[in-house]
């Protein structure tokens, strides 16, 4: 996403109209696969909390697409990167429980 929003950037410092350029097809398809693999782990995840904040990356990232300019851009684009991290750091909670309870289990043995 921040490749594709420094992208738009650059075509309305140039232009002066937004959303009007075209991603290079590879960067696209970034994006494309990107998308894919948040809902293959967001529907993975039995955390329930760590679901609905991948859910609601998803949700933004959609939503980024369809702003309205430079500014409301980079404000759903700063909303992601904090969700980013509370999803990053809810998934290194879930999987520190598991060591935690692999450990347990181990040293009960």
């Amino acid at each position: 996403m921040g490749k594709a929003h420094h992208a738009d950037i650059i075509a309305f410092r140039l232009s002066g109209k937004w959303k009007k350029n075209y991603l290079p097809e590879g960067d696209a398809e970034a994006i494309r696969q990107g998308i894919e693999d948040i809902i293959k782990y967001s529907v993975r995840i039995r955390d329930v909390e760590a679901r609905g904040l991948l859910d609601r990356f998803r949700e933004g990232s959609n939503y980024v697409e369809f702003v309205e300019g430079p500014d409301e851009a980079d404000q759903a684009l700063l909303s992601m990167s904090k969700l980013y991290e509370a999803v990053n750091a809810r998934i290194g909670h879930v999987l520190r429980s598991l060591d935690d309870h692999d450990l347990l289990g181990v040293a009960g043995k």
